[in-house]
């Protein structure tokens, strides 16, 4: 296995818990339930038909995309000015959320002290999220040790399609098959990366039991190591910084 040159990350679920991600994500289907549906309707079609293009592959790509989506299925004109309108609904009902300077995040045990000595081996850290970023990462007391953070949405499409993948890889400056990507969703996270060449690493716990993440692995076999903290994610990487994997 090759050595690293940087370690990058998907945000919710893999550096704080889902019920978290989840306790604040009810609140982003007030003031309107139907723009909520419409809005997850559409971010699953987007994984759903990767061979459909956003053009202009960027985040205005996407935004228009996004909105053009949701005014059709409900059966509305569609203009600048209406695209303009969905789009800062959207901003008010989703993104606020994570914006909102109150928010309380409390990531899982170890992740400071693993970015930390990550920085410490000379590694870059990424971030890539499928959500805006908002305060996140400033609430975890992490933001001083990252040196690339972007949202999927820039890259013009979600994960796994290869385009946020490549992007981060361009923002890093490192090839692919020198990045090891960590998150919790195996479709999304490891099947994307893996998709690209990055090393991947599930966050994932089989409980004590060994023949519990021997199936694991089995189930998942597009991940190169399944961890299930943090303290045991460094350990690998040292290993194989050192040669060792």
């Amino acid at each position: 296995m090759n050595r690293f040159e940087a370690v990058c990350f998907d945000v919710d679920g893999t550096l704080y818990p889902k019920w978290m991600m989840n306790l604040y994500l009810m609140k982003t289907v007030y003031p309107s339930p139907l723009l909520a549906y419409r809005y997850s309707r559409f971010r699953s079609s987007m994984r759903s038909h990767p061979e459909i293009l956003t053009d202009p592959p960027n985040r205005e790509g996407f935004l228009q995309r996004q909105a053009i989506s949701i005014l059709r299925s409900s059966k509305k004109a569609i203009d600048q000015s209406a695209i303009t309108g969905i789009n800062e609904q959207i901003k008010r009902q989703f993104h606020s959320v994570w914006s909102n300077p109150r928010l309380k995040l409390t990531p899982f045990p170890y992740v400071r002290e693993t970015f930390l000595a990550i920085r410490s081996m000379g590694l870059k850290i990424g971030i890539l999220s499928d959500f805006p970023l908002g305060t996140k990462l400033q609430l975890m007391g992490i933001d001083d040790l990252i040196d690339v953070a972007i949202c999927s949405e820039e890259s013009g499409y979600l994960k796994p399609h290869p385009a946020p993948f490549e992007l981060i890889c361009s923002r890093l400056e490192v090839q692919g098959t020198s990045i090891l990507y960590v998150g919790d969703s195996y479709p999304k996270d490891i099947l994307g990366a893996a998709g690209v060449g990055m090393t991947t690493c599930l966050v994932y716990s089989p409980g004590r039991n060994p023949n519990r993440k021997k199936q694991a692995m089995e189930k998942y076999p597009e991940a190169d190591t399944i961890c299930s903290g943090y303290k045991e994610l460094l350990d690998w990487c040292i290993k194989v910084q050192n040669g060792g994997v």
